[in-house]
């Protein structure tokens, strides 16, 4: 009697190359056509997870792929479901302006049926160290989608270095440890000139150096001037963005998304006795 034998695989589509890959051999004319169309479909995608009730929560260079121009974010398995902080949340459904536990959790996937115990279990910094957030790399115990537009600055930056740069010798790159890496960052983020010089950007056209310094205002400077040492050292800071820089770089519907509650962008699910404790940072 002959063995019987069957092949399982799972069909996938090919979602390109990491930008990174797909910009190495492109001219720094071609970069400065392409990079600010990426980085719009980028904030449209996430802004539109985001709406739905979704947050990533793991934006790196290996995550964000690019095929035929088209812009591709993969790799959700550390994503959360936005406001599910404890097993009780979908009973608090009722408001009609807010996205429905269980519609988004059918909608992506989700187990329904165990998806608020596995929410509060999941460690709330899963990702990827070298592209998070300085927030996430002080351990900030909320996370949001200001955090994953964060990753989404390091991961152009990194993709826009020049031939041949090994991210170790870049200081915004180090392989550090969370909290020396978050300090360094935030050294980083005091001036343009040292953010782009600090994580190896140059000898890059003025439209693409715009994009970097429009998302570092947006990101760090919301009253036009550079967040202080508490956005890594004090729990209880509250970050916000300079939405005044927001159409230099984000696509217009991903800010339509983003502002409409009075301009405070969406919080992630959490344990919501973490987030309430007075020894954390509240994070919007």
């Amino acid at each position: 009697m002959c063995p019987t034998y069957w092949l399982e695989f799972v069909l996938m589509e090919d979602c390109g190359l990491p930008m990174a890959e797909y910009l190495e051999g492109k001219t720094n004319n071609q970069k400065d056509e392409l990079v600010p169309g990426f980085v719009k479909q980028l904030t449209l995608c996430l802004a539109q997870a985001n709406d739905t009730g979704v947050l990533h929560r793991d934006i790196s260079a290996g995550n964000v792929c690019v095929k035929y121009d088209n812009v591709y974010v993969i790799d959700w398995g550390c994503a959360k479901v936005i406001g599910w902080g404890t097993t009780k949340d979908a009973a608090r459904d009722t408001d009609s302006t807010q996205p429905k536990h269980i519609d988004v959790a059918k909608q992506w996937g989700f187990n329904v049926t165990t998806v608020g115990q596995v929410e509060v279990a999941k460690d709330q910094f899963s990702g990827t160290p070298l592209f998070m957030g300085i927030p996430m790399l002080s351990s900030s115990p909320i996370r949001g989608i200001l955090d994953d537009l964060e990753s989404i600055l390091y991961v152009v930056m990194d993709a826009v270095h020049p031939a041949g740069t090994k991210r170790d010798d870049v200081q915004g790159f180090k392989f550090l440890d969370s909290p020396s890496l978050a300090i360094t960052r935030w050294g980083l983020i005091q001036e343009d000139v040292v953010l782009l010089k600090g994580f190896g950007v140059k000898n890059i056209n003025p439209r693409l150096k715009g994009l970097i310094c429009a998302m570092h205002q947006f990101l760090f400077e919301p009253e036009n001037k550079v967040m202080n040492h508490q956005l890594w050292w004090d729990n209880k800071f509250v970050s916000h963005a300079n939405w005044d820089a927001a159409p230099e770089f984000m696509h217009p519907e991903a800010i339509e998304f983003l502002k409409e509650d009075n301009g405070q962008l969406k919080q992630a699910a959490e344990d919501k006795e973490t987030s309430e404790s007075p020894n954390k940072r509240p994070r919007i």
